[in-house]
């Protein structure tokens, strides 16, 4: 596993190891470093990525402060601050986005369905080796 923990699966933890890494991802932190900030061995962090197992509650607990999340969040995916900001942060990049092409999508929709359809087929051509080439 890599030290950044991404991998983890959705399984006994029910989301919590997934929250997890979405924030450590977030905040750019590795398990070693969310280990020295929790007060744990970075063992056990890499174990319950593994093995997608809900920590104890204090374990929790500490995970989720030294993420500065709440405890709530990271058991159950919920809260009254809303998603994950990792989720937010890429949600807020697809609306700029959608915002920035606003009138060519209103354009495009304007288009005949007959007309439109070669249209999209010939941008998405275009898309893949455009990808490609920024590998």
């Amino acid at each position: 596993m890599s030290d950044n923990a991404e991998g983890a699966s959705k399984g006994a933890g029910n989301g919590f190891w997934i929250r997890a890494v979405d924030e450590m991802k977030y905040q750019g932190l590795t398990c070693r470093q969310l280990a020295q900030m929790a007060g744990c061995d970075e063992t056990t962090i890499r174990s319950g990525l593994k093995q997608d197992s809900m920590p104890q509650a204090e374990l929790a607990v500490k995970i989720a402060h030294a993420l500065n999340r709440p405890a709530e969040y990271l058991i159950t995916g919920k809260n009254k601050e809303g998603g994950s900001p990792y989720k937010i942060k890429r949600a807020k990049a697809s609306v700029q986005r959608l915002s920035d092409y606003s009138d060519v999508v209103d354009s495009l929709n304007s288009i005949p369905p007959g007309v439109r359809t070669p249209i999209l087929s010939m941008i998405k051509e275009i898309e893949v080796p455009y990808s490609q080439s920024k590998e």
